[in-house]
């Protein structure tokens, strides 16, 4: 892919520095959305430990802390990279897309 042969889906924060740094070249896929979603779970057959809440906080700051830093980027925060529309664009084009 760093000689410009073959795609990628990835998301923007594991690829950021590959994008950073030139190697790979990133665009927002817009239409269709993506969307992902984090779920933390927990058993409902037994009482939540202090452990447990602790790690969920711990998780749920880490990932506010990625977003603020634009690391993780939130629905509203897409930005970096230019939009990619399903009808504006070759099918090679979003195959070679990273995105949030």
């Amino acid at each position: 892919m760093e000689r410009g042969v073959g795609y990628t889906l990835l998301s923007y924060g594991p690829a950021r520095h590959l994008v950073d740094t030139g190697r790979f070249k990133s665009w927002s896929i817009i239409d269709p959305v993506l969307t992902r979603q984090l779920i933390l779970a927990t058993s409902s057959q037994r009482p939540t430990t202090t452990a447990t809440r602790a790690l969920a906080k711990m998780v749920r700051r880490q990932v506010q802390d990625l977003v603020q830093r634009g690391l993780w980027l939130s629905p509203a925060g897409r930005k970096r990279a230019p939009p990619v529309r399903g009808d504006a664009a070759s099918p090679a084009a979003r195959r070679k897309a990273v995105i949030p």
